[in-house]
């Protein structure tokens, strides 16, 4: 609905989340220590295995998003909207 499957598939935008997530920052963000921090507090009432899938895909996305949005940066609460996203998207 929100036209972003056209945006994606523009081959300039081809592979650009696997770019930035790969891509090393040239200067630090606090971002990047805080999301570390929120990790393993985004699952509280989840067993530890079924929260451990979760965490490098939830470290993937809010770091990209760091990197894409240096300015704007890790505001604490994005990893509970992230990790439920991950975790309802991927239900089987």
């Amino acid at each position: 609905a929100s036209g972003a499957v056209n945006l994606i598939n523009m081959e300039h935008n081809r592979n650009y989340y696997i770019f930035l997530r790969d891509h090393n920052m040239e200067y630090p963000n606090p971002g990047f220590n805080q999301i570390e921090l929120d990790l393993r507090r985004t699952f509280p009432n989840d067993p530890a295995d079924q929260m451990e899938k979760y965490i490098i895909p939830l470290r993937n996305v809010l770091s990209t998003f760091v990197k894409r949005n240096p300015t704007i940066g890790y505001c604490q609460g994005m990893n509970f909207i992230v990790g439920n996203l991950l975790k309802y998207l991927n239900e089987e």
